[in-house]
């Protein structure tokens, strides 16, 4: 195959030609050359498309900085940049018509029990940030949001007297709440990814309890979840209880990752969340 010496690196022709379909008339002297030809014909352009910003990084990281990289890899990278920026952008857009639709019943739910009307919110909000510790992926960091926005939409089936009663629940009331989770999971079916939708169903699931009962493997995005809800429930104003203050919450937590040999309340929460949990938050 004929190539073309482009500074420190032989370029195909075929990749002359997919260059220029992506930005006309490049001609290259030398690599630098080639990286501000790139640039300008970006920031000059009449869009400034995903696509080409994501090639432009690509470019520039592979190209320019590691001379030994091969042309055919450098395209492989552009490809799967492109690919999965685009798959992320869809994802992003199929959870805005889920917020969209569905939101209004969430707050529906809190207007009843929380006096602020956003528990949904803060417990997304909270995952948020606990997902930036973890330094997950971009990709992540979105299902854990939704899954945290959404993990209460069952409680749409519930009664709003059981949702709103002030006095101890009966055992059948109690029975009744524990069916939210599953509930929403069944609500979302075909409208979320199936792993976000076990992220709702489990966000109950504790490490020696807790429900629904299964038998498959619980994730570690659930109890993520876990522990966002949780921390937001105990320090919430709601209608069947008083908050508590902060620091009262994250002891409990504590207690509550602890064995009872060493003076806690058992492990519902996995330790190593816990500890990282709160570190965000305090």
């Amino acid at each position: 195959m004929n190539k073309k010496e482009i500074g420190y690196i032989d370029v195909d022709n075929d990749m002359l030609e997919f260059l220029k379909e992506k930005f006309q008339d490049i001609t290259f002297c030398d690599v630098k050359k080639g990286k501000q030809r790139i640039y300008n014909t970006i920031i000059s352009g009449y869009e400034l498309k995903e696509e080409l910003l994501a090639f432009y990084k690509i470019f520039n990281i592979n190209v320019i900085c590691l001379y030994n990289s091969t042309i055919m890899n450098t395209i492989d990278l552009i490809k799967k940049s492109i690919r999965k920026k685009r798959e992320y952008i869809e994802k992003e857009l199929s959870y805005i018509k889920v917020i969209n639709k569905y939101q209004h019943l969430n707050e529906k739910i809190e207007a009843l029990v929380d006096e602020n009307n956003n528990h949904s919110l803060k417990v997304a909000y909270t995952t948020s940030l606990f997902c930036e510790r973890l330094y997950l992926e971009k990709d992540r960091q979105l299902d854990l949001y939704i899954a945290a926005l959404m993990h209460d939409i069952g409680k749409t089936f519930i009664s709003p007297e059981i949702l709103c009663k002030k006095s101890k629940l009966t055992n059948k009331e109690f029975e009744s709440i524990k069916h939210h989770s599953v509930k929403g999971y069944e609500f979302l079916k075909g409208e979320l990814p199936e792993d976000v939708l076990l992220m709702i169903k489990n966000h109950h699931v504790r490490e020696n309890g807790g429900y629904p009962e299964t038998k498959e493997k619980v994730s570690q995005w659930s109890k993520l979840i876990a522990l966002a809800d949780s921390y937001d429930a105990m320090t919430s104003k709601r209608v069947y209880n008083t908050p508590i203050k902060k620091y009262e919450a994250i002891n409990e937590i504590l207690l509550c990752s602890t064995d009872e040999n060493s003076g806690g309340k058992g492990i519902l929460f996995d330790p190593y969340l816990t500890e990282l949990f709160i570190k965000t938050i305090a």
